[in-house]
């Protein structure tokens, strides 16, 4: 009687101790999240002062996912800018102008920004022009260019491309952005084509040669025979391109599944310290022989650290553990060291890996494998005389297994905490609006 007591009172102090530990959290008031994306945003503006624009743009980014706001979505415009980002700056720049518009910005801040996103559109680029067959005379707005196959620098926007030879005159439009390359195929005397792209998210942008084409789930282009290049984004997602050779007359199908922030279009930085629940659960096998091993576990999650209850069984005995894990660096495979104590009498040590599946600010799903050596009383169904259940004498076991886990919470900055990087080259832009967060005050 007194162990199966025990046993209740270890589950009921585990579930206290989690939800009191997350109550802070669950709790927190709007109030405090206006005074978080205040710091953060002060923190941002000083990294600009000392040209950190990687680090500054990691703080605006938290800043901006507690409270949004203009100002902070015109600094993380600029500094992917500054970071020779300059489509997702593009972005962020027609974010900023939604944004700005609804909340009353002034229209003189409003017309700069404009301004600022055009000029990006209009940076000049490469555009390389090949014919079929080669050899052609090209145009571009009606001035001769050149002979294909040929590469030249064009300002951003619509133009018109001829090519001729041996008669046959053909003629496309492309538009360039951004300052980025095009490549454009042209084939003389082929029948019309087309490209059909498919795919998610819904509402994703698709270009086709730089023109803008529909958007997803689903837009036949018509083309003509030859390559284009293919290309659909959206904010939050890494943009996706390819080339698709059309045959005349012919229908050439794209899928499309964007992935979710894998290009820093839209990301959310991983510093700080995340405070959450997590939840797995798996199985394996005793290296010594007793049999199969299952186990599940939940608890709390802070930073590097996880507090948990685990109930599983091991051969023909239940065991219950309260254990601390700790995971060596933040990286998406990281080895990770745990212990624990075993109802009724024991313990367990054990060493292991964490491989990450999916993570977000605020979410994981991972798989932990980890080998242990665990002794303990196994928990007795039977009772004794007295009506109490029994232990029997001690086991040391070398259980093996592999779980699969997810947790979930909320980011806590820190002092200190590192900024998510964004690599790229830092060209020379137009300094941020960097005043001061008036509307977090």
């Amino acid at each position: 009687m007194r162990l199966r007591l025990s046993l209740v009172v270890a589950v009921f102090v585990s579930v206290f101790v989690s939800l009191c530990a997350l109550r802070s959290v669950a709790t927190a008031s709007p109030d405090d999240d206006k005074a978080t994306a205040r710091k953060e945003f002060d923190a941002g503006v000083e990294a600009d002062r000392h040209k950190d624009w990687a680090g500054a743009l990691g703080h605006y980014l938290r800043a901006n996912d507690l409270l949004e706001h203009p100002f902070t979505i015109f600094n993380i415009a600029t500094d992917y800018e500054r970071l020779g980002k300059l489509r997702t700056a593009g972005e962020w720049w027609r974010k900023y102008l939604d944004r700005g518009a609804a909340a009353g910005t002034d229209p003189a801040d409003l017309a700069k920004a404009r301004q600022q996103l055009a000029d990006l559109e209009a940076r000049p680029g490469p555009l390389t022009v090949r014919s079929t067959p080669s050899g052609a005379r090209a145009f571009i707005d009606g001035a001769p260019a050149g002979v294909t196959p040929f590469t030249a620098t064009v300002r951003g926007g619509s133009h018109r491309v001829a090519i001729e030879h041996e008669g046959q005159r053909t003629e496309r439009d492309v538009r360039l952005t951004y300052g980025e390359p095009q490549d454009l195929n042209i084939s003389l005397g082929a029948q019309p084509a087309t490209i059909l792209v498919f795919g998610t998210p819904a509402g994703a942008t698709i270009y086709v040669d730089g023109q803008p084409s529909g958007t997803l789930p689903s837009a036949q282009v018509p083309v003509p025979a030859g390559s284009h290049e293919v290309r659909v984004v959206s904010v939050g997602f890494a943009p996706f391109s390819t080339t698709a050779d059309a045959p005349g007359g012919g229908i050439v199908k794209v899928p499309v599944a964007l992935e979710r922030g894998t290009d820093g279009s839209a990301p959310t930085s991983t510093a700080g310290l995340l405070i959450g629940y997590y939840l797995g659960f798996g199985g394996g096998a005793d290296g010594g022989g007793k049999g199969g091993v299952f186990r599940t576990e939940f608890g709390v999650t802070a930073g590097h650290y996880d507090i948990g209850l685990g109930i599983g069984k091991l051969g023909d005995d239940t065991v219950v553990d309260l254990g601390l894990r700790y995971v060596f660096g933040s990286a998406r495979f990281a080895p990770f060291i745990a212990g624990s104590y075993v109802f009724s009498s024991g313990g367990m040590a054990a060493v292991g890996l964490r491989a990450d599946l999916f993570r977000s600010p605020v979410a994981s799903v991972y798989l932990l494998a980890q080998g242990a050596v665990e002794y303990y009383s196994p928990i007795s169904s039977e009772t004794s005389n007295t009506g109490s259940m029994s232990s029997s004498s001690g086991v040391l076991a070398f259980p093996i297994s592999l779980s699969i886990a997810g947790s979930f919470g909320r980011r806590v900055p820190t002092p200190g905490s590192t900024p998510a990087v964004v690599p790229g080259a830092a060209p020379g832009t137009p300094a941020p609006g960097a005043g001061g967060l008036s509307g977090l005050r």
